[in-house]
């Protein structure tokens, strides 16, 4: 059993897929955030390995769709100085997953039209309701040999369309480019 099999169990695999469907599109823009294990010795590693990912269950996952992610994977973390290795090989697994959400946004404007509101003076009402879809895109970084987590980055924002390669890459990249390595 490889490396990569012993950490990553099918369902976390299988997210990795939809890492292509948050980057569809953000209308502004993803929150980005970088969370770096402050024990991790991150200068030590060279090398790095990306985890083996399942067949997506959406159709909107394209084979093509799929390479774009990894090789755009591998460009961002060679850029920042590292190696990639073969499967299994590396000194660091890099794992990319996400999915997306139907949400509900509820804002309160806090008005109070008193007793006209209820003779149909008020209104629309205090609320305004919105719906969106929104999407998260994770990288983590793991050791090899100690299996743990040493760096986690992410992308949340508002998914807007179909699955698009350029807006994967450019979040991809906006993750990467704060890995402390």
């Amino acid at each position: 059993m490889s490396v990569t099999s012993r950490l990553f169990r099918p369902r976390l695999a299988a997210l990795a897929l939809f890492s292509a469907l948050f980057a569809a599109g953000c209308a502004t823009g993803p929150n980005i955030a970088s969370h770096p294990d402050p024990q991790a010795r991150f200068q030590n590693y060279r090398t790095f390995s990306i985890a083996q990912e399942r067949a997506p269950r959406n159709a909107d996952i394209t084979p093509e769709l799929l390479r774009g992610i990894r090789d755009a994977t591998v460009q961002a973390f060679e850029r920042r100085g590292l190696t990639q290795a073969p499967e299994g090989q590396g000194d660091v697994i890099v794992l990319v997953h996400g999915g997306i959400e139907e949400r509900v946004d509820i804002r309160d404007w806090g008005f109070n039209y008193g007793r006209f509101y209820r003779w149909g003076w008020g209104g629309g009402g205090p609320y305004e309701l919105s719906q969106y879809r929104e999407g998260t895109l994770l990288v983590d970084v793991f050791d090899a040999q100690s299996k743990e987590l040493i760096w986690r980055g992410s992308a949340v924002g508002e998914v807007v369309g179909p699955p698009n390669l350029d807006r994967a890459r450019a979040a991809l990249n906006t993750i990467i480019n704060r890995y402390p390595g």
